[in-house]
């Protein structure tokens, strides 16, 4: 490279050399390898200021921090501060970083909301956008607390498209108390205060609602599910078992 700006007469740039990014195996990071390019982690649903932060960390160390973002980083770079011995590459560290700017920035709400609406679209169940609406503030608490990525939403919103019948060991008369209960204590539509009342009551069996209405043990809190799905759908859900 100096040879040709000699060549070329022109002046010669003060080169730096940035330190190998090594695998968790210990050898050089490959394109061909999952994560192995910027690309591959914002397919991954990775936020890009956890990006930028991670791989700056990567090559560079300031004190003890932890979290830069890029006006920081351009505050206090300093070509002395860049590593010298190779690094290796870290997902959970980058997975905690990218949970961290998601609960951080706002613009991530706007983000997940449109995400959202288009797996409803997809999904033909526009139904639901009016629950959702009515209970964003309780729905995004519920999804913040969970997410690290922009993938992870498409497990926690699953439930919105209704698991069919799922294998589980369960007790078809604990359901119809289930159903009976909701069906005539329950008016119109799911309420809070009508969840709080059916958590209380002992006819309900979270463990069984979780499964029946989502097909899954590991949801959101089962009363934002409710509230999203409302008494109509749960029933629908719930009758299956009966």
């Amino acid at each position: 490279q100096i040879l040709l700006y000699e060549a070329l007469r022109y002046n010669i740039p003060q080169f730096a050399h940035l330190p190998m990014i090594l695998g968790d195996d210990g050898k050089k990071l490959s394109k061909r390898k999952a994560n192995g390019s910027v690309m591959d982690l914002l397919n991954n649903g990775y936020v890009p200021s956890s990006i930028f932060n991670y791989l700056l960390k990567l090559g560079f160390g300031y004190k003890n921090e932890e979290i830069i973002s890029k006006d920081r980083a351009i505050e206090i770079f300093n070509i002395k501060h860049i590593n010298k011995a190779p690094c290796i590459f870290n997902e959970n560290k980058l997975q905690f970083l990218s949970k961290h700017y998601l609960k951080t920035e706002s613009i991530h709400e706007n983000i997940i909301k449109n995400m959202i609406t288009k797996y409803l679209e997809i999904n033909h169940i526009g139904y639901y956008s009016n629950n959702i609406t009515v209970y964003w503030d309780i729905l995004w608490k519920e999804l913040i607390m969970r997410l690290s990525t922009y993938n992870d939403l498409y497990h926690l919103i699953s439930f919105l498209t209704n698991p069919g019948l799922v294998l589980f060991t369960y007790d078809k008369n604990v359901v119809k108390d289930m159903y009976d209960f909701i069906s005539n204590n329950v008016i119109n539509n799911i309420t809070i205060q009508g969840l709080i009342q059916l958590n209380n009551n002992i006819k309900l069996n979270c463990e069984y609602l979780r499964f029946i209405l989502c097909g899954s043990n590991q949801t959101i809190n089962i009363v934002c599910i409710c509230l999203i799905l409302g008494k109509e759908e749960i029933l629908n859900r719930l009758s299956k078992y009966i």
